[in-house]
């Protein structure tokens, strides 16, 4: 006779993560009817399981009917969570408010590396929700990948801010100086977080595993991440397109070929190229600070030629451009000049 495994419920979900279960590492209740049904009950439940939960790294709720309400509830429990990698939230009906709180709860988050937000029935996330996950990113160093369709002129600043958290990443697994790169609200990435990281990779054999374990101790004096403040894509052709936010390509049959640390579908780490010599990396380091150099310099000159027209009031109307000469006499410089000499069209012909 078949065996056939016992579904996870809603109930029992919410009381393994509140117990701390360390075998339920992977929560998945996607498509589930009675969480569909009974959201708003059920929601502030998981929120609290998770505020404690530190063994659930990866956590589905996707197609469960999930609106603006029941992604705030949930909300409440994300922020306080020290656990959970991956949420996937795919296929509900959550907007702008919904998304805007979660950007809230990520900002106080320090583990979360993959939010899938795609495919929300009649719903596009636009400006106001990408200012609040800009905003996130002035505290959160640690989000990778955001999987959503965003309709936003401004989205290539997103971009930057998930380049950038992915570059902090990258440098730790290489055992690197990444202060650097660390916004003005974050001082540093505790020792956890590193180990986190470093066992992450070790364990699917990427570059940089034992150099980042290695590099713990040595960045031992990095204090946590502040969490003062709170806390896609447009086609390159102008209309909406649904893209990993981090600047990959959007998901399809090739997307785990695509540059990616963390696979948003599935929680995998991708392969990564080999890891650059000193020599290689320093020469680039020095090559990307002539290249700021450069920009510095370009830039000052436009701004002090920009305040000298500023000062001087309107710029002189420029002298009216001389009309060409006539094209007789045009073919007469050029042909004397060559030594030839012309005969004016209206001279009498001679007898």
């Amino acid at each position: 006779m078949p065996f056939f495994a016992k579904s996870l419920t809603p109930g029992d979900a919410i009381s393994r993560l509140g117990a701390n279960d360390p075998t339920l590492v992977t929560c998945d209740l996607s498509k589930n009817a009675v969480l569909s049904m009974k959201v708003h009950e059920l929601l502030p439940q998981f929120a609290k399981a998770l505020e404690s939960n530190t063994a659930c790294t990866d956590l589905n709720l996707s197609a469960c009917n999930i609106d603006d309400a029941g992604v705030a509830a949930l909300a409440k429990g994300l922020s306080a969570n020290s656990g959970l990698q991956t949420l996937n939230l795919e296929g509900n009906t959550i907007k702008d408010g919904g998304a805007q709180e979660l950007a809230k709860a990520i900002a106080s988050n320090s583990h979360l590396s993959t939010l899938n937000l795609l495919n929300q029935k009649g719903s596009r996330f636009g400006d106001s929700t990408l200012g609040e996950f800009l905003t996130m990113f002035e505290t959160n160093v640690t989000l990778l990948k955001i999987v959503w369709r965003l309709e936003s002129r401004q989205s290539f600043r997103l971009t930057k801010m998930l380049t950038r958290n992915n570059d902090i990443a990258r440098r730790i697994k290489e055992g690197r100086e990444y202060t650097d790169l660390l916004p003005s609200a974050v001082s540093g990435i505790d020792e956890e977080m590193i180990r986190m990281r470093a066992s992450v990779a070790s364990a699917v054999g990427m570059p940089g595993g034992d150099r980042a374990s290695q590099a713990s101790s040595r960045l031992s004096t990095a204090s946590n991440v502040s969490a003062a403040t709170p806390g896609s894509m447009m086609s390159p052709r102008g209309g909406p397109e649904t893209r990993m936010a981090d600047g990959a390509a959007p998901p399809g049959p090739f997307a785990s070929l695509r540059s990616s640390n963390i696979s948003s579908r599935a929680g995998s780490i991708a392969e990564e190229p080999p890891p650059r010599s000193p020599q290689l990396t320093a020469a680039l380091d020095a090559l990307e600070k002539e290249r700021k150099a450069a920009l510095a310099a370009i830039n000052r000159d436009f701004d002090a030629k920009r305040e000298a027209l500023i000062a001087g009031g309107d710029a002189p109307a420029a002298a009216p451009a001389a009309s060409p000469a006539p094209l007789g006499a045009r073919m007469a410089k050029a042909n004397s000049s060559s030594g030839d000499e012309i005969v004016a069209a209206s001279a009498p012909a001679s007898e």
